[in-house]
């Protein structure tokens, strides 16, 4: 039997992945550039697919229309921005943001979510077997070292998401002896290369997931006996868990409260938002433009971001910025989670549109938002069969 539910469509949704993740993936010794490759054959894609679209559903058209609009509103800033270096590469970014959602509205002509699972199960085995190679080989030091970290190898933290993003697309499976190791390994590895805000963004992603498919859970006795076994594996071996899968661990860079005033990184992101704020204070109605916030926190126009979208949206475009960008997720997230309360599917790519945006509003930029809005167009191009095939 076949792995593919079908060869093009498979195509289709793993050329779109790579367009959008291509920037974590210029390592590869690849003469071209990796994002250009991909875009001129989404393009290519586009130009075939658009002879027949199939229309969005209507309560998803306000989401796209807002995307759309403060896309716009971002690269009309350029009229204004004190940036002229940063404003330059967000502004094509922003493009290919806006790419991002064009793409899968006209490629997208039936159900993914079967290639996805597929895609996203082939990229959680190659992470694992690699980083698994690094781990035996005591090379993860290339993480957490500036002076050894090979130039546009991803950092931890990215590889850390996409970890996270494999692991909820597990839950879709059924829970036998190889789908278990596979999550182990996961959850092995992202201790082991020690992302607290992966982790964290996991545990909250993985109690929104269970609250809304709690209907769906029945107790038995394989379950009563599974909770067992593992209660007792853990009261005899323990000890010897511990040893083995968190030895390397710095549990103490978890507790945010005490390490806030030792960790650089936290007390530079504090410093960065309250910087943030006070410039939103000062320019409340239309920010400082497209790319500014780099010259805001640093004082000259390089490549910087609070690490927070929401105050991003407002040091740039102001305070309707920040309600525009806000306002989707918002209609998102209210618009779709009975859908995802009744369907294991949507379930799956409701959480992980949860997870990138709880990692966006702690790590990114709007650089890279196209890595949190796949997320969200796959849900909606999936929505349009799921809801069609209920109704």
């Amino acid at each position: 039997m076949s792995l593919f539910t079908d060869k093009f469509v498979f195509f289709k949704v793993f050329i779109y992945f790579i367009f959008v993740f291509s920037g974590s993936l210029k390592w590869l010794p690849i003469p071209i550039d990796l994002t250009l490759l991909s875009l001129l054959v989404c393009t290519a894609l586009i130009l075939i697919e658009i002879r027949e679209i199939v229309p969005l559903k209507k309560q998803d058209r306000p989401i796209i229309t807002l995307i759309t609009v403060f896309s716009l509103i971002f690269i009309v800033s350029n009229l204004y921005s004190i940036s002229t270096e940063y404003a330059q590469s967000k502004t094509l970014a922003i493009i290919l943001n806006m790419f991002t959602v064009v793409y899968p509205i006209v490629v997208f002509k039936k159900s993914i979510f079967s290639e996805l699972k597929l895609l996203m199960y082939l990229i959680g085995g190659l992470m694992i077997v690699g980083l698994f190679y690094l781990y035996f080989n005591n090379m993860f030091i290339i993480f957490h070292d500036s002076e050894l970290l090979v130039d546009k190898v991803p950092t931890y933290l990215v590889i850390g998401i996409m970890l996270c993003a494999c692991f909820i697309f597990s839950l879709e499976s059924k829970l036998t002896w190889y789908v278990a190791i596979y999550r182990l390994s996961i959850l092995f590895l992202l201790f082991q290369l020690g992302g607290r805000g992966p982790i964290i963004n996991l545990v909250l992603s993985l109690i929104v997931f269970f609250t809304l498919n709690l209907k769906n859970y029945k107790i038995n006795y394989k379950t009563g006996f599974a909770i067992g076994a593992l209660f007792f594996t853990i009261l005899i071996f323990g000890e010897n868990i511990y040893t083995f899968a968190f030895q390397n661990v710095d549990f103490e860079r978890f507790n945010i409260f005490k390490s806030y005033n030792e960790d650089a990184s936290l007390s530079i992101r504090g410093n960065f938002l309250e910087i943030g704020l006070e410039s939103i204070l000062d320019h409340p109605f239309s920010g400082l433009g497209i790319g500014s916030s780099g010259i805001i926190l640093e004082g000259v126009d390089v490549s910087n971001y609070p690490h927070n979208l929401f105050v991003e949206a407002m040091m740039e475009l102001g305070i309707l910025g920040g309600l525009l960008y806000l306002s989707a997720y918002i209609l998102f997230f209210l618009r779709n989670y009975s859908i995802s309360k009744n369907n294991k599917d949507m379930l799956i790519l409701f959480i992980i549109v949860l997870l990138f945006y709880l990692e966006d509003n702690k790590s990114n930029s709007f650089d890279s938002w196209r890595c949190s809005i796949i997320w969200i167009m796959f849900f909606i191009s999936e929505k349009r069969y799921k809801v069609g095939i209920a109704n």
